[in-house]
């Protein structure tokens, strides 16, 4: 069997009748390629957000609201983070720190969730060890540098700082008085 060729046979859906057989492929399901329908990640879709849904990029989102709700096989009580781009994603420990405390000279929006709505977060997605030590895609946070400062309302960036002028190259080395000019002259015998 080469798989080039499938052939599918449906029950015909206004007659209870005999089979029809349509031997092409299927259509595309919901304007999909017929790859993307095939792929795993989009056979099972999730309620939340996850790594696929980057598409390898960073988002910059804009957290809408924050809600707690259960999650998983155990029905644990977590803090879901809403935005406007995305479906929800189920926070962390990690990314909630990250929003949290800031980065690198970035300041964090502060401890209570409540205050982080309006503001901004850029997704991006990086390889993490799970429980079982296996290296897996996941959804890291952190805030953008120009962050919002009031009311999720983008801000110009500063203004780079100046840099040092550095002095022109000098086609001499610089003067050594310490030494003889002998020293330095290789044809000097």
């Amino acid at each position: 069997m080469d798989g080039a060729h499938i052939t599918i046979i449906t029950f015909s859906s206004s007659t209870t009748g005999p089979l029809r057989r349509m031997s092409s492929s299927p259509p595309n399901y919901k304007g999909k390629s017929m790859s993307d329908e095939y792929d795993i990640n989009n056979a099972f879709p999730k309620k939340y957000g996850a790594a696929f849904d980057l598409g390898g990029s960073e988002i910059t989102v804009n957290i809408i609201a924050i809600r707690f709700e259960d999650v998983g096989q155990a029905k644990e009580r977590k803090p879901i983070l809403y935005n406007d781009r995305l479906k929800p994603i189920v926070l962390n420990r990690t990314n909630s720190r990250a929003i949290a405390k800031g980065y690198s000279g970035v300041p964090g929006y502060g401890d209570d969730m409540r205050q982080w709505i309006g503001k901004q977060v850029t997704l991006f997605e990086a390889m993490v060890s799970n429980p079982s030590g296996e290296m897996v895609p996941a959804i890291r946070m952190r805030i953008p540098r120009q962050a919002p400062s009031t009311g999720g309302q983008p801000t110009a960036r500063p203004a780079p700082a100046p840099r040092p002028s550095v002095p022109p190259a000098r086609d001499e080395p610089p003067p050594y008085d310490d030494y003889p000019a002998e020293d330095y002259d290789s044809n000097a015998a």
